[in-house]
C-alpha cells in the first residue's frame, strides 16, 4: 500500500523543477568546468499509456521513444572529476528544453545520499544495472535526517546543476551536432 501512495505523492520533474536549486549550491557550480564526453542514443519501447498515465497499462499497444542521454565530465577547483548523465528527449524548440522530463545522475557522494533515492522515487534518475549497483542501498533508504536535502528543494548535486547549465547554454549547437 505504500508503494502505491509514494506513486500519488512523487510526481516526476521537468528540467525546470531540477534546476531550481539553492543560491549557495548555485554559486559554487560556477566554478566547476563541465565537459561534454560522449552523447548516446536509446530506443525504448513504451505503452502509450504509460506516457499518459503511469498506473494504466492495457494490452500491447507500445511506440519506440527516443532519448539522448549526455555525458559529462565535470572538473572542479580542487582536482575532482565527478560523471553526469542526463537523458532527456531531444527537441529541436530550444524554448521547450525546459518542459522536458530528465533523468539524471551523478557519482559524487552528495548525489548518492542526498537526492538519489528522492530522484528514484519520482522517476528521475538515470539508471542502468551499473548505477543501480554502485548506488546500492541509496536507493532503497530514505535519507537521514543529516543526510537528507535541506537545501530548500534542491533536486541535484552541483556537478548535475553545472551540466544542465551547460547544456542549455549550448543547447542549439549540441542538438544540431548529433
Amino acid at each position: 500500500m505504500a508503494g502505491l501512495l509514494s506513486n500519488f505523492t512523487f510526481s516526476t520533474l521537468t528540467l525546470n523543477d531540477l534546476v531550481q536549486i539553492d543560491a549557495g549550491r548555485m554559486d559554487r557550480a560556477a566554478y566547476l568546468i563541465p565537459t561534454l564526453d560522449k552523447v548516446y542514443h536509446i530506443v525504448r519501447k513504451e505503452t502509450i499509456w504509460d506516457k499518459v498515465k503511469k498506473f494504466f497499462q492495457r494490452g500491447n499497444t507500445s511506440i519506440n521513444m527516443y532519448y539522448t542521454v549526455f555525458a559529462y565530465n565535470v572538473s572542479s577547483p580542487s582536482g575532482g572529476v565527478y560523471r553526469v548523465l542526463i537523458e532527456i528527449q531531444p527537441n529541436f524548440n530550444r524554448a521547450a528544453f525546459f518542459d522536458n522530463v530528465a533523468r539524471v545522475y551523478c557519482n559524487c557522494a552528495d548525489f548518492k545520499f542526498r537526492y538519489a533515492w528522492e530522484l528514484n522515487k519520482r522517476k528521475n534518475l538515470f539508471r542502468n544495472s551499473r548505477i543501480s549497483q554502485e548506488l546500492g542501498i541509496a536507493l532503497q533508504q530514505e535519507p537521514t535526517a543529516k543526510t537528507k536535502n535541506s537545501s530548500g528543494g534542491s533536486h541535484m548535486c552541483k556537478h548535475v546543476y553545472a551540466a544542465v547549465k551547460h547544456l542549455a547554454d549550448n543547447y542549439d549547437q549540441i542538438i544540431a551536432s548529433i
